[in-house]
């Protein structure tokens, strides 16, 4: 039965969109979702988080867009409600790294070729001001270590 040129009733789009939902949709993956998925699927069950249930932070500073997220407990992503806390930015990167957040390169020198193909990536682009400062900077730590 097509719908083509018949407008279906709010009441009946309502009941399609809760029989196509979770395990009965097409694309549901279960267990097998992936670190970005069942992020989406914890933000759209439990609606946006707005409190960091740590501090008790409610409130969103001016400079920023998103301040509040969701942090997994158990650090196993299962698809459990339960297992999901509401943190701000700063107690959920206290809660994932304890002992302080890791190098991105945990200290491996970066080959030949892997410094090239970063300095093309870059090639054309314009960088702000304050990026420019954090660039050099590093590049003094980089070179300082060498």
């Amino acid at each position: 039965m097509t719908t083509k040129g018949r407008k279906l009733s709010e009441e009946h789009k309502q009941k399609i969109r809760e029989a196509l939902k979770g395990p009965n949709h097409y694309l549901w993956q279960g267990n097998k979702v992936n670190y970005r998925g069942l992020h989406l699927w914890v933000q759209r069950e439990l609606c946006k988080a707005k409190k960091c249930e740590h501090c008790g932070k409610d409130s969103v500073p001016k400079n920023r867009k998103r301040h509040f997220n969701w942090a997994n407990i158990s650090r196993k992503y299962k698809r459990n409600l339960k297992d999901w806390i509401s943190l701000c930015i700063p107690c959920h990167i206290k809660y994932d790294y304890p002992l302080g957040k890791p190098i991105w390169n945990k200290g491996k020198k970066l080959t030949e070729k892997h410094k090239k193909s970063l300095s093309k990536a870059h090639i054309g682009k314009v960088h702000t001001v304050k990026t420019k400062r954090k660039i050099s900077r590093s590049m003094k730590l980089i070179r300082s270590k060498q």
